[in-house]
């Protein structure tokens, strides 16, 4: 028994401890949570349009499912049109004289993911300021002026005053999206789906005004306000420390860096306590857990456990665990490997489980800074590749899908040198081969 293997065994045995009976198993897939996903989208997209939307009988009908499209299209559904024909029919909408506002930010959307910039642009900055002055939910009206935000960013510092006025205002509407019922009761990991990527990026530098922001918020729910500050706190104890070598942070680094880490364990513990069944504290804890490394006995594996028992296919505790397994933070590229080939051998072919093996041979190439031509040709890791591709490849998989898994079957083939069939694949595939 390998030792994702092991983890699934394990959940009996932690659940046991923390006191939870096997009926409180949790079931959650990224299936199941993506349905959760699309129902909050319906919610908040095509059902918040019927109650306060701009209505017509000339473009009702057509609204309706352009807004369902949408709702599988932000869900990253496998059903979800693509975006040149939901280009075409916000076109053919707006051209029947629509002019609400979430279908011209659906429709600009479109425009840029169609590389129309100047177009994505009129109909975004229209929509955002319209959104902000309609019934329409604040997560919708906080999408539209967070794309506003990324769109004056791509323009640098001519537009950096009106880039600073977009993400206040993103900021004032993450606040409103926890007060006015955008997220309900049961929602609370899609809110933090929907933080983390501004958090990462939109709030690189504005981190402590979101957590002053949202540790501001009257009867906010106890679970979401600890994994923020976790979040917070994670990214002081780094500011404090500073991204270089441990020999060159200084004492005074050091104090801050545990100190803050320190504090985020007591939030995330807190959060992971409140629902053992979600897997972002847990997630979280690894970090925490892999900067207390020479404090504390408790190693990041540990918390991976916690993470992947809540949800066995969560990729982002495999991507915070596969950090602590590089040599920097005291792994092996031997362990790497040792955990991408646990991955594979789930036979999971319907999850992203097995491509965490690609993964682990990626990141050892990237690490070894080099063409990593040895790697990309050793027998045994050709062979475990070949394996994942062909099991992705006969998997109940959309077309989609399965295009993509050939085109990475005909680029690992062609890296490990067996060039005729590499080029068999890339034959049947004809003009729909993607770049890996």
């Amino acid at each position: 028994m390998n030792r994702i293997a092991f983890c699934i065994f394990g959940v009996l045995v932690v659940f046991a401890v923390c006191g939870f009976a096997a009926g409180d198993l949790p079931v959650v897939s990224q299936a199941t949570f993506q349905e959760r996903v699309l129902a909050f989208n319906r919610r908040t997209l095509t059902e918040a349009y019927k109650q306060v939307g701009v209505r017509h009988p000339k473009w009702d009908n057509l609204v309706v499912q352009y807004l369902d499209s949408y709702a599988q299209f932000f869900t990253d559904s496998r059903k979800a049109p693509a975006a040149k024909s939901l280009l075409a029919a916000g076109k053919q909408i707006v051209g029947l004289g629509c002019t609400d506002p979430l279908v011209l930010y659906c429709h600009g959307v479109a425009q840029d993911y169609c590389n129309n910039r100047v177009g994505a642009e009129q109909s975004l900055s229209v929509a955002a300021t319209q959104l902000a002055q309609s019934k329409y939910p604040a997560i919708r009206q906080r999408f539209a002026a967070s794309r506003m935000a990324y769109v004056c960013r791509n323009y640098g510092f001519k537009r950096q005053a009106e880039y600073e006025g977009w993400r206040t205002q993103v900021i004032a509407l993450l606040v409103k999206s926890l007060q006015d019922g955008s997220y309900r009761a049961d929602e609370q990991r899609i809110f933090m789906l929907h933080f983390e990527s501004d958090w990462n990026d939109l709030f690189l530098d504005k981190r402590g005004d979101v957590y002053q922001a949202i540790r501001a918020v009257d009867k906010i729910d106890p679970w979401i306000l600890n994994v923020v500050e976790g979040d917070y706190w994670i990214a002081e104890a780094w500011k404090a420390r500073g991204g270089g070598w441990a020999r060159t942070v200084t004492e005074a680094g050091w104090k801050g860096f545990y100190a803050s880490l320190a504090k985020a364990r007591t939030n995330l513990t807190t959060a992971w306590e409140m629902h053992p069944d979600y897997p972002e504290a847990a997630t979280r804890m690894i970090q925490v857990a892999k900067g207390e490394s020479d404090q504390r006995e408790e190693s990041p594996h540990f918390w991976f456990e916690r993470a992947i028992l809540a949800q066995l296919d969560y990729i982002p505790a495999y991507r915070e665990y596969t950090e602590q397994l590089l040599p920097r933070w005291g792994g092996s590229h031997e362990a790497m490997l040792n955990f991408g080939w646990e991955c594979l051998d789930t036979r999971r072919f319907d999850t992203d489980i097995p491509w965490q093996y690609y993964v682990m041979v990626y990141r050892i190439v990237n690490d070894l800074d080099s063409p990593g031509t040895a790697l990309w040709n050793d027998p045994a890791v050709y062979s475990n590749l070949q394996t994942m591709c062909e099991g992705y490849i006969k998997a109940d998989n959309s077309p989609d899908k399965k295009t993509a898994y050939q085109s990475a079957y005909a680029a690992i083939c062609w890296r490990a040198g067996h060039y005729d069939k590499a080029r068999r694949i890339l034959d049947e595939l004809g003009d729909k081969a993607e770049g890996y």
